[in-house]
């Protein structure tokens, strides 16, 4: 069993409380649910992503344009400096889901470009700025990512 949980259940992220809540709720489902039903012999695992680039990301927000500036957000605090796609979340829950993780039960996979181990890529306020007009739609260009990036944790 594979419940998909987020990353934001183990970062604090502002105006995002009640999300990470039931994310945390749903991480602890899965701790449960790997005890009591071990003995039947399933497992039971989560997947948290961070963000991931889906029509989700623009239904938060009352404009497309609000949100194609969060994508470009996440792009500029990923370590990775991209956002994940579906078929990378969809190969990871078919590995949890898989003999090939049959030793995992109760486990966590997060799956978030690096953004929960504090290693953010932090855009200065000119780049930061100058992203958010490029970004008009579709996949995340990669003319963002050729700014310059000013790299700080926080």
């Amino acid at each position: 069993m594979v419940l998909v949980s987020s990353g934001l259940h183990l970062k604090g992220l502002p105006e995002h409380g009640t999300y990470a809540a039931t994310k945390a709720a749903v991480r602890s489902f899965a701790r449960t649910f790997a005890m009591e039903l071990k003995d039947r012999g399933i497992r039971v695992n989560t997947l948290s992503p961070g963000a991931i680039d889906t029509p989700i990301i623009d239904g938060q927000f009352k404009t497309k344009g609000r949100g194609r500036r969060r994508a470009c957000l996440f792009l500029t605090i990923t370590p990775l400096g991209r956002i994940g796609r579906p078929e990378e979340m969809a190969s990871a829950v078919l590995f949890l889901a898989s003999d090939d993780s049959s030793y995992s039960t109760g486990i966590d996979l997060v799956t978030d470009g690096g953004i929960t181990q504090g290693l953010s890529r932090v855009a200065g306020t000119a780049a930061f700025a100058a992203v958010l007009p490029v970004y008009s739609g579709g996949a995340v260009p990669k003319l963002a990512l050729a700014l310059p990036v000013r790299r700080r944790h926080i």
